[in-house]
């Protein structure tokens, strides 16, 4: 992958997510089933390019361009990629709840990631208790960090459904020698 294939593809995932609003409120409702194939989608998607640029990356000298979208596309993957499909689906507050909370964490997970593979060896080649524990703890973090991606796509047709079955309608009555407005709870099946 050459490096203007990488920055198209860093370019993608920036637009997909600062458009996630807009196509919300500009379009009718999507089937919720749709939203969670979507995360699903964008997060494996994100994975498999990581997965495949980060090592590329690494290898040899050292390609700065490919490394960072690798990096990027992983942190893609398990931050924004699963409240993709509810952003899109109109559930932007939600959605954007996760993404900081799962960014909060993954931050969390590569700044003690970090911290323990400086600890990691002595100077004398021993290795360290103390980054072995700092990297299990951030390892335990990604995790953590997965699996609300994945719960949060597998609960996504769920919220949207629940969201949109329970809307607040205003229903006129008309009292003897007045109006007034009720509001009742509609609900659709």
């Amino acid at each position: 992958m050459t490096d203007a294939k990488g920055c198209a593809v860093c370019l993608a995932l920036l637009i997909a997510l600062t458009s996630a609003r807009a196509l919300a409120e500009d379009r009718a409702p999507m089937d919720p089933d749709l939203a969670a194939t979507i995360s699903a989608a964008s997060m494996f998607g994100g994975l498999v390019v990581g997965a495949i640029t980060l090592p590329a990356g690494a290898s040899g000298k050292g390609n700065i361009p490919l490394l960072a979208l690798g990096a990027g596309s992983i942190a893609f993957a398990l931050t924004a990629a699963p409240s993709l499909g509810r952003a899109l689906g109109g559930d932007t507050t939600t959605a954007r709840g996760k993404i900081l909370l799962r960014l909060g964490l993954g931050a969390t997970a590569a700044a003690v990631g970090v911290f323990g593979g400086t600890r990691l060896f002595y100077g004398d080649g021993y290795v360290s208790g103390t980054g072995i524990a700092l990297l299990s703890i951030g390892g335990l973090i990604l995790i953590g960090t997965t699996i609300h991606g994945i719960h949060d796509i597998a609960t996504t047709p769920r919220d949207l459904r629940q969201q949109r079955g329970i809307s607040l309608a205003l229903i006129p009555v008309a009292w003897p020698g007045s109006r007034a407005i009720a509001a009742g709870a509609a609900f659709a099946l």
